[in-house]
């Protein structure tokens, strides 16, 4: 294994460590490309975005349609959007969104995500 490929490997294998011990899922999302990669150790039951996606934009609509709570789902939609997350790393230097999910076969939960930038002048 090259060098490169065995820090590509050490580098998942930390945040997968990261994501299963603090959170549900940790998307690094490419604001230019509109597209994400999802890690994710989570055994918690929330339902997972894709794992790979070339959609950002259309997939959180997706997700928001078929899991957030209706009285959220609107404000869910215009804040993860692109240019609503953006506006508020940029003012703010994260950008957090509370919402209730619904878990399939587990019911109501409320969920907090958090957006963050990596890259800021690559977004």
């Amino acid at each position: 294994m090259n060098d490169e490929l065995q820090q590509e490997h050490l580098l998942r294998s930390i945040i997968d460590l990261y994501v299963f011990n603090n959170c549900d899922y940790f998307i690094y999302l490419d604001v230019k490309k509109n597209s994400y990669t999802m890690f994710s150790g989570s055994t918690s039951g929330t339902p997972l975005p894709p794992t790979e996606c070339s959609d950002y934009s259309t997939e959180l609509v997706k997700y928001a349609n078929d899991f957030v709570v209706p009285e959220d789902r609107a404000h869910v939609i215009r804040e993860m959007g692109l240019d609503r997350v953006v506006e508020e790393l940029d003012k703010n230097g994260k950008h957090i969104i509370n919402c209730g999910i619904l878990e399939p076969g587990r019911g109501y939960t409320r969920k907090r995500l958090e957006y963050r930038y990596y890259d800021r002048e690559k977004q």
